[in-house]
């Protein structure tokens, strides 16, 4: 028969390995926690330190204002002062002045700043920048995300609205600020962004259209002509050259050479180039200006199309404001092979066409 008998008790437990009753706590009292009455703590059994577990945090980087307002900025003697402004003004001659704008030239009170006062409040301002997105309107806080997502500066910087669609960007060190000048061309939203550095007379209600670094794309250059130079030179013709597309230098795509240069968009943009070649005829080369919507066929100016063209409206002669525009219409108007349309000098070739993206269909 097998051996049914129970088996031996276990070993008791080691003194070495458990520990004495008197270093553990006493269990809590149920009855105290539920009805939520203090339950004393017995201090004379020893306990552990309960380490420090703490995970540090990464000090997060300091913002633009973060970084003039820092340390002895904030005891720093300020740029003006009142008592300078009003010692500024008692002469008898600076207390009123004649409104040029009112036709009964009415007396308006001044206020006069002296040129070292001036100076003194200009100089926080000479590492910014003025801002525009031309051609479209964007909401502050959606432009200043895109700016840090383009422009990763330390610190960051700090944008100002002033109205109109013009922004002014202050950078905390020079570095940055020419950095963001002479890098782009920016485009936000198929949009150029003019970035131009920040004068002191700026004021958005008198500011012209600026000087923006723009991409162009020239059709019919020759194969043989695709060699930086003559393309650098090429887009001399319309603005100030700037670079070359990698792509067109290393001639894989002979549709089009496309060079970044800077126009004045104060000026008309010219529409075709003239190239003149020893033994082939003189032969056009087409312009296409990109991220540029809003360019009048019919005066070749930027900002507003033909059909609100104050010249075509009002019957007016075009200004010829570049040198080269006169010679362009006859050579334009020499090759129309129908006379119907020599008038086409500023044409929608001009602007590039936005593809359509085609909606996939439901299999």
């Amino acid at each position: 028969m097998a051996n049914l008998s129970p088996p031996p008790p276990p070993d008791p437990p080691s003194s070495t390995t458990c520990l004495p009753p008197t270093s553990l706590p006493p269990p809590p009292d149920i009855f105290a926690i539920i009805h939520g009455k203090s339950q004393s703590v017995d201090t004379t059994s020893p306990t552990q330190p309960i380490p420090n577990t703490t995970i540090p945090h990464p000090e997060p980087p300091k913002s633009f204002r973060d970084t003039l307002i820092d340390g002895s900025a904030l005891n720093s003697p300020p740029l003006v002062t009142y008592e300078e402004l009003e010692a500024a003004n008692l002469a008898p001659d600076s207390q009123m002045v004649e409104d040029v704008s009112d036709p009964t030239k009415a007396k308006v009170p001044k206020v006069k700043i002296p040129k070292a006062i001036w100076q003194r409040l200009c100089t926080p301002w000479q590492n910014a920048v003025i801002i525009k997105l031309l051609g479209k309107s964007i909401n502050f806080h959606i432009l200043h995300a895109r700016l840090l997502k383009e422009w990763r500066t330390e610190p960051e910087f700090e944008v100002i609205d002033v109205g109109l669609g013009y922004f002014i960007v202050r950078f905390a060190t020079p570095e940055d600020c020419s950095m963001v000048l002479t890098g782009g061309p920016y485009k936000f939203f198929d949009h150029y962004l003019a970035v131009q550095p920040w004068e002191p007379s700026f004021h958005p209600a008198r500011a012209k259209a600026p000087k923006t670094a723009v991409w162009v794309k020239l059709y019919g250059v020759p194969s043989m002509c695709f060699h930086e130079a003559i393309v650098l030179y090429l887009g001399s013709k319309l603005g100030k050259p700037i670079k070359v597309d990698s792509i067109t230098l290393l001639g894989v795509r002979e549709k089009f050479a496309r060079v970044c240069i800077e126009v004045d968009l104060s000026q008309q943009l010219p529409s075709s180039v003239a190239l003149d070649l020893e033994e082939l005829p003189q032969s056009l080369i087409l312009v296409e200006y990109e991220g540029l919507h809003k360019i009048c066929f019919h005066c070749g100016e930027y900002g507003h199309t033909e059909d609100i063209c104050h010249f075509k409206n009002l019957g007016k002669s075009i200004p010829v404001s570049n040198p080269n525009a006169q010679a362009m219409i006859k050579l334009t108007q020499a090759l129309q092979p129908n006379p119907a349309e020599n008038h086409m000098v500023f044409s929608p070739w001009m602007v590039q066409q936005r593809k359509l993206r085609q909606k996939s269909s439901m299999t």
